[in-house]
């Protein structure tokens, strides 16, 4: 599987986090991740939305989001004043 990344910009909104959860789920899933992987990591980027918004600097409006399969990860990096990055390897086509 070839690598890709897919860069956006979401308001700094907790209701934003189900469906920053559901973006990263489908990134894992065609990364190749297994199911419970697929969960777990839209679940780990949906936190760390969280954490991005508890630690926003005052009178930033939007986070920064990059997702991308990398050659045996998928990541989330998440800007928020900081960067957060969530990670989980995937399997490597042979």
């Amino acid at each position: 599987m070839s690598g890709f990344e897919l860069t956006v910009s979401i308001p700094a909104d907790a209701r934003f986090a189900e469906m920053l959860a559901a973006v990263a789920a489908q990134a894992a899933r065609q990364a190749g991740c297994a199911e419970p992987r697929v969960a777990e990591f839209g679940a780990a980027v949906s936190e760390a939305l969280m954490d991005c918004l508890r630690a926003l600097p005052p009178g930033q409006d939007s986070i920064g989001v990059v997702l991308r399969r990398l050659t045996d990860e998928i990541e989330a990096v998440l800007t928020c004043g900081r960067r957060v990055r969530v990670a989980r390897p995937v399997p490597i086509d042979v």
